[in-house]
């Protein structure tokens, strides 16, 4: 039987991830020796890089240079990955997420949300898993964070996916970005004014689906979100 080759990008911003996550890491590699189960696991540590845009091109580059791995699972150290996080192999999406929550500010009061999306007029709606219709586990999205984001080897390699490498440098000249630099698929578009219209990985995965991959988010594949908050917050 030929397995799938999983790449594990890690993106840490520290010289340690939790205890649960190590533990997950251990059980992933473990499964690498059973004959029988359908894919082969390995993780890449990208350590440090910022902003995040660049520590992903940077995944997505070592990505396409690996001689055998066939999907991109991002993985970022803040998430904590549970029993059910292998389903995200339930979808055969060419783009995949799993279920993790955002604490976000609304007019200064926190909001607790999905980090899955679906378009809708003048903007994105997070998906809420309360909405599904009875034994509905898969939904399509039109966009997701990379928290937790597999990804097929072939988004990465259609050149519509890759934004310009070309830029103006401070002294006004037209910039090249050379071969040798990491390519350019995360960037996070900016408002005329300077504030933010998407992330990078929104962006990402929106522009997939307007070139016609598929994305899904698998709703029992979840992980959970490790934040700090002031309790009071809340009461």
């Amino acid at each position: 039987m030929k397995k799938e080759h999983i790449l594990i990008s890690l993106l840490t911003y520290s010289d340690s991830v939790n205890v649960s996550f190590l533990w997950w890491i251990d059980n992933i590699r473990s499964l690498n020796s059973d004959p029988n189960h359908p894919r082969t696991y390995e993780i890449m540590y990208v350590p440090g890089l910022r902003p995040v845009s660049y520590a992903r091109n940077v995944a997505v580059t070592n990505f396409l240079n690996h001689p055998t791995a066939t999907k991109l699972w991002f993985i970022d150290d803040d998430l904590v990955p549970t029993e059910s996080s292998l389903k995200i192999f339930d979808s055969n999406a060419d783009i995949v997420s799993g279920l993790y929550y955002l604490l976000l500010m609304d007019n200064g009061s926190p909001r607790i949300s999905s980090a899955a999306y679906t378009k809708i007029d003048g903007g994105f709606k997070q998906v809420n898993s309360k909405d599904r219709l009875i034994g509905q586990s898969i939904i399509p999205i039109d966009a997701a964070g990379t928290g937790t984001l597999l990804i097929d080897k072939k988004v990465f390699l259609d050149d519509k996916m890759k934004n310009s490498r070309i830029y103006v440098n401070s002294e006004g000249v037209e910039i090249k970005l050379s071969q040798e630099e990491p390519v350019s698929f995360f960037r996070t578009q900016y408002k005329p004014n300077g504030s933010e219209e998407r992330s990078e990985d929104i962006d990402f995965v929106w522009r997939a689906k307007q070139l016609g991959y598929s994305c899904e988010c698998v709703l029992d594949c979840r992980f959970y979100h490790k934040k700090e908050v002031l309790i009071d917050w809340f009461i």
